[in-house]
């Protein structure tokens, strides 16, 4: 839910590639690898030096969520399965 959080508010993310957070944010967000402090600082150097970039980010993380993570996204995916099950017996 953080993530959804955040991405709603069209801020830049940084998470990690390999907890199951990748899957949430997709390519709008910078993955970095866990418990390594030397790769959050070069992304977090990224995000400051580079404010367009950053800004990119976070639309593309509000676009995400917008194309995947809304009620009407979401009942429309869970409709589909319901038609397709329907439609196969």
């Amino acid at each position: 839910m953080v993530f959804l959080e955040v991405m709603a508010s069209g801020m830049a993310i940084i998470t990690t590639k390999d907890t199951g957070c990748a899957e949430v944010v997709g390519d709008a967000a910078i993955l970095v690898e866990s418990r390594n402090p030397v790769s959050i600082k070069q992304a977090l150097d990224k995000l400051i030096s580079n404010p367009d970039f950053c800004k990119e980010l976070g639309k593309a993380a509000r676009r995400r969520l917008e194309e995947n993570f809304t009620w009407a996204t979401i009942t429309k995916k869970y409709t589909n399965i319901y038609e397709e099950y329907s439609n196969s017996t």
